[in-house]
């Protein structure tokens, strides 16, 4: 994926575990890539799936404390979905 483009990067230093380790190590060997671009792969689309789960369930939130027609939410509606928005990174 990232072999044919020259890209800017920065040196990361990650631990893994034996067991992660190894899966790595088998997909190196399946795929005939180094250890950083199946690292970069696999980070590309976790990060790409977790983009599209979150932003619908964002969505969702803005649509339904909208419900509320000239008043706002009640506040510990308000406070949970602040605190989820949080956790997510909102």
């Amino acid at each position: 994926m990232y072999t044919e483009v020259e890209m800017a990067a920065r040196r990361t230093q990650i631990y893994l575990d034996d067991e992660l380790r190894e899966r790595i190590d088998r997909a190196r060997a399946r795929d005939g890539g180094t250890m950083a671009e199946v690292v970069r792969e696999a980070l590309d689309v976790y990060l790409t799936r977790r983009e599209r789960e979150i932003r619908p369930l964002a969505e969702v939130a803005d649509v339904w404390v909208g419900s509320w027609r000239d008043e706002s939410p009640p506040a510990i509606v308000r406070s949970g979905l602040d605190e989820r928005a949080r956790r997510l990174g909102y």
